[in-house]
């Protein structure tokens, strides 16, 4: 279940048995419920987080074998406390519910899908209740098989001038494998994309930083460039606004469930959300100015 404004969307796979007791459960809510064929039972209404209480305890009480309750893409929007308290009561209420699964050898599990770096913050307070996995990205060869099928790097390479072997390279140094990035460069052309979503984003960011301290920030940011970790060491008040944009992410305590690359923009405890922030801050500490060029970013990937 994930927030689409003032609506909420709900999934729950289940066997088809299930479904009549699921759509039974959700009646007190007002939306649209439907059921595939596969057994998949969708909903968009308001006050989701309560109904799938109630079909947890529904399911409960006919002992199903397996309940998987996905919420997707939550996100803590700068209200970590209240995160928080929302995922610890969550994880509670699937560990109440699945004392009772694990005697039958069966077992009740929360999986929580979120694109928002803020949450990683809480995972020494919730990091013991809630399983923490890190998929922020695809692996080379994967993102190279999906940048061909839909035949990205022709589209890029036409846009460059560049041929689709050098087309491939920049979009793994650009995009790194982040599946939102690729199809946004699809969608846009990969000059448009640095410009809206990677440069406007750095600008954004500086924006949220206190009065004053924007020339600063850039030159500690500068500082730790050569060696990603160093952000660890960075103002606490400027590491923090990086997280809220998702321009770096906190990649330790989390299972990692795509491959990982040595790259220049990972580190152990940090990684850049997409290796262009990487590229583009590094231009802007060179000319200590914000005002570049996405052609400056490309150029800087290239090496």
């Amino acid at each position: 279940m994930g927030r689409r404004g003032a609506e909420e969307s709900l999934e729950l796979y289940m066997p088809r048995g299930y479904t009549g007791i699921i759509t039974d459960a959700l009646k007190s809510i007002v939306g649209d419920i439907t059921v595939d064929a596969a057994g998949l039972v969708s909903l968009r209404a308001g006050g989701l987080r309560d109904a799938s209480k109630r079909v947890l305890a529904s399911l409960k009480s006919l002992k199903a074998d397996r309940v998987l309750v996905v919420a997707d893409e939550e996100r803590a929007a700068g209200n970590i406390e209240g995160f928080r308290n929302w995922l610890e009561r969550m994880a509670n209420f699937v560990a109440y519910i699945n004392e009772d699964y694990t005697e039958l050898g069966s077992e009740a599990s929360l999986i929580v899908l979120t694109s928002d770096a803020l949450a990683a913050k809480i995972y020494e307070v919730v990091g013991n209740k809630v399983s923490w996995a890190l998929m922020w990205s695809l692996p080379r060869n994967a993102s190279e098989d999906l940048i061909s099928q839909i035949g990205l790097q022709c589209k890029v390479a036409r846009e460059l001038g560049i041929s689709s072997e050098e087309a491939n390279e920049i979009l793994w140094r650009l995009a790194g494998g982040n599946p939102r990035a690729l199809g946004l460069i699809w969608e846009k052309g990969i000059k448009k994309w640095l410009e809206v979503e990677v440069i406007d984003g750095i600008r954004r960011f500086a924006r949220d930083l206190p009065k004053g301290q924007r020339g600063k920030a850039l030159e500690e940011i500068s500082a730790s460039l050569d060696k990603v970790d160093d952000m660890g060491w960075l103002d606490p008040s400027v590491r923090n606004i990086m997280l809220k944009h998702n321009i770096i992410i906190y990649i330790v305590g989390a299972d990692k469930i795509s491959e990982i690359a040595g790259e220049p923009w990972i580190g152990r405890e940090y990684a850049y959300q997409l290796p262009a922030y990487y590229y583009a801050l590094k231009i802007m500490a060179r000319k200590r100015s914000m005002d570049i060029s996405p052609e400056e970013v490309i150029k800087e990937a290239k090496g």
